[in-house]
Parts: C-alpha cells; structure tokens; sequence
C-alpha cells in the first residue's frame, strides 16, 4: 500500500504488548483473528489510510516463535517433574509430554491446580467411555498438574460385553460399573457373583479373608470396594422340552407348556 511498515513485537507473560505512537495494548485471550481485528483498529488510529474505503494500506498479523510453557507434573506420571511445553498445550497433551499416567495414577481425578490456588479436576473417563467432550483446559506458564493414587480397582468378567479393570468413584456403585462394562449380554444370568476381600479391619481371621456374594445385577444400592471381582455367569443351555421316541406317529422333542 502506500506506507509500507514490518516490526516486531514481544507478547508478554501478560499478554500485552508495546507499540510506538499507540501504547501498551492487551491481546490475552483473543484469537489469532480477533488479535488482527483489535489490532487492525488500534493502527487506524495513526494511519488514517488504513480506514479508508478505498484503503490504499492493508494490516496483515503472523505469530512468529511461541514461547514455551513451564509445567511441573507431580504424582503418579512416568516422568514427574517440570517440563518445558508448547504454549498451547492442554492437560492431556501435557501429560502425553510427560510419559502418561502410571498404573497406579487415577484416570477419574486428575488436578490441575494454578498459581493461585484454584484446582480444576479432570475425569477421562467422561470421554474414554462416554465420548463426553471434556473441559481439556489450556495450560499456563506455572501451572501445576498432579496425578493422584488410584483409590479402587474393580474387576468384571465374563457375560458382559467389554470385560475389563475399572476405577470407580465414591459416589458409584454396580450400575456404573456394568455401563462402564458395555452393558450385560443377552445371555447373562440376573445374578451376578462377587469375589470380596475383607478389609483388614473387618476381619475375624486371615483363614476367613474372601467372601463370595451374590447380589442381582438390578441392585443399586451395593456398595463396592477396591479389589472386589464381579463375575458374570452364563445362562443354562437348558430347553423347555419333552423328547418323543419309540411306537408314535412323530418322534422328535416337542416345546413343554405347564
């Protein structure tokens, strides 16, 4: 156009930015467009050109480097410690950064806790079974995340469809744990079977440690505990019939009404 101007500026840890004949100006939280828009607005003020209807001038905005981010992971991740990441890491990415989370970290409690205190508690499993959007928040320079202990371990198996290791929460019982599970197959039994060992306050003798329960798959109101196994049988293969043989017109197994 007809004033030709390229510099460069350095966005601050607090999002500002300093520029000759207009000031310090604020672009924290704006998109790259919305930076270019207020920006855009901000120059008009000294290059009437740029307003024109006819303009003669055009403002264009690019980001050069990205500064890193400084992030300390602390619990139960495969490399704790701080880590330098990209600035627009989130929490998951930056635990991707970090090795993951260990067998005995929780995938239901996650913190994200920031320089002020404020904690942010982020559950996977909204969308590693429930494909829930999760509030992935952005992660900022200071930013503290920490995996705690898992709490429970629950096993299910058998006539479920996705048999497998859960973690459950203090607030959830059976019906969590078979929707975790895909739900019971057609050709489950009602009455489920649960392999439970006795907390150690609890117990009379070390000989006497497991109990087996069997509870139906309709009760809400047990309450689970860590290292409990759920079992899931398989109906009978049994037929409501009666078999025909021997001086009749038609042999053969006929269905048995009472």
């Amino acid at each position: 156009g007809e004033i030709q101007l390229q510099s460069s500026y350095t966005i601050n840890r607090e999002g500002y930015l300093f520029i000759d004949k207009i000031g310090q100006v604020s672009i924290v939280g704006l998109t790259i467009l919305e930076a270019k828009k207020y920006l855009k607005s901000r120059f008009e003020s000294v290059i009437s050109t740029l307003k024109d209807p006819h303009a003669t001038t055009y403002f264009n905005l690019t980001i050069g480097r990205l500064k890193s981010i400084n992030i300390q992971f602390i619990g139960e991740v495969v490399n704790p410690g701080i880590h330098s990441l990209h600035p627009l890491s989130t929490i998951s990415t930056g635990l991707i950064q970090a090795g993951g989370i260990k067998l005995t970290g929780t995938l239901r409690t996650v913190q994200l806790i920031r320089g002020n205190g404020d904690k942010l508690n982020l559950d996977f499993y909204d969308f590693l079974i429930s494909g829930e959007k999760i509030i992935d928040t952005r992660l900022r320079d200071g930013d503290i995340i920490f995996v705690p202990i898992r709490n429970s371990t629950i096993t299910i198996s058998g006539e479920v469809l996705k048999p497998s290791i859960f973690e459950i929460l203090e607030n959830e019982s059976l019906p969590e744990l078979i929707y975790f599970s895909g739900g019971l197959k057609a050709t489950a039994q009602d009455i489920l079977y649960i392999r439970r060992i006795i907390p150690l306050q609890n117990r009379q003798s070390e000989d006497f440690a497991i109990q087996t329960l069997s509870i139906s798959s309709n009760n809400n109101n047990l309450k689970l505990y860590d290292g409990d196994e759920i079992i899931v049988n398989r109906i009978y293969n049994v037929d409501q019939s009666v078999t025909l043989s021997g001086a009749v017109k038609k042999s053969g197994s006929f269905p048995y009404i009472k």
